[in-house]
């Protein structure tokens, strides 16, 4: 038996996770006939290795959609997950870890720093309106010409 098709928010291992309680799915598939899944149990950790969510087992089939209930996720953060089952033949299975990453959650989050010690100075003239007005004036003067090999 294993667990396949594992999505949060209904893709794989997705990025810029927008749902700030982002929602868990899974199939189980066996060999044997007649095997259902009768209790789940998913365990969230952040990057540090910190649970922020462990279900605990849960009675039940329900797969699909399952409401992350932990602590509150944060914004451009990666995040990891496993999900078990267990079955009506009281065997269980765990999932190989799954990474999931929040977006940015506001503006406010949106952080960022000049790569070069010192901006770079402002141009005296805005060199695409330069290039603008240039190519204007080779349109307006009918300076355009195509070559066609040969």
């Amino acid at each position: 038996m294993k667990i396949r098709n594992i999505t949060c928010e209904f893709m794989p291992e997705p990025l810029a996770v927008t749902a700030k309680q982002p929602r868990f799915s899974w199939e189980i598939v066996s060999e044997e006939h007649g095997i259902r899944q009768t209790s789940w149990k998913i365990a969230v950790r952040d990057r540090k290795g910190n649970t922020v969510w462990d279900s605990g087992e849960t009675s039940g089939e329900n797969s699909t959609g399952i409401l992350y209930q932990g602590e509150k996720l944060r914004s451009a953060s990666q995040y990891e997950y496993q999900i078990t089952v267990g079955t009506n033949t009281k065997e269980t299975v765990t999932s190989r870890p799954q990474i999931f990453e929040t977006a940015f959650y506001s503006v406010e989050d949106w952080k960022a720093r000049w790569i070069e010690p010192n901006p770079l100075p402002q141009l005296a003239e805005r060199s695409l309106t330069v290039a603008q007005r240039e190519w204007d004036d080779i349109l307006d003067q009918g300076f355009l010409l195509f070559s066609c090999g040969g």
